[in-house]
């Protein structure tokens, strides 16, 4: 008698699984459109590729990347043209050759500039323009907070810290539709790594938060 109550429980709660896994509706693609996901601006200088911090036993070898800004927008851009088939990622290479021309143009008409003048100057070009320019209907932009790889020099151990924030814009309307900021440290794992990582979190969180809610 015991027996054939469990088993009418267990056929019962299969029965409710099955019904309610029937209810899931299915997942709707969102509609395709245009991306380009631009240079990540530097919230701090970049002076040197190598400094040391602390002293004695506690002494660590801090290694930072000037590029950083644009090695994450490349590692970014191949993220979502893996997860998300809907968007079409403008080409990472199309988009460095439009800001050497802007370059150029700078330079010609303005020969004065110095190289950092020029550099901040491209940073400084507002990306609804550059969206528009592109022919692109959003785009990505943002900024590296924090990134670098940490040797401690006694004990050799290692780790890696890359901190961004991320904005997709809406070209027509110049309006921010999403954004987030995340802090990753991977131990013995470089900063293009944790870079990585922390791109498919990027990714994940928006899909979620803004495609998929």
């Amino acid at each position: 008698m015991k027996i054939m109550r469990k088993l009418s429980f267990f056929i019962a709660l299969m029965a409710m699984v099955v019904i309610l896994g029937g209810c899931r509706q299915p997942r709707v693609q969102p509609p395709r459109f245009k991306l380009a996901v631009l240079n990540f601006a530097l919230a701090r200088e970049v002076k040197t590729p190598k400094e040391i911090k602390g002293w004695w036993f506690g002494a660590r070898d801090i290694y930072y990347n000037p590029y950083v800004g644009e090695t994450f927008a490349d590692v970014l851009a191949d993220e979502i043209s893996k997860r998300c088939p809907f968007i079409d990622v403008y080409s990472r290479m199309d988009i460095k050759y439009y800001l050497l021309s802007k370059r150029e143009i700078l330079k010609r008409h303005f020969p004065e500039l110095k190289e950092a003048e020029l550099t901040k100057t491209i940073n400084e070009l507002d990306p609804v323009d550059i969206g528009r320019e592109l022919g692109v209907d959003k785009v990505i932009s943002g900024v590296i907070y924090d990134c670098h790889t940490s040797h401690h020099r006694t004990f050799h151990w290692w780790s890696s810290v890359v901190e961004a924030e991320v904005k997709l814009i809406d070209v027509d309307s110049g309006k921010v539709e999403w954004q987030n900021r995340m802090r990753l440290r991977k131990k013995f794992l470089s900063w293009l790594g944790t870079a990585e990582v922390l791109a498919s979190k990027m990714v994940k969180a928006m899909e979620k938060e803004l495609f998929y809610r």
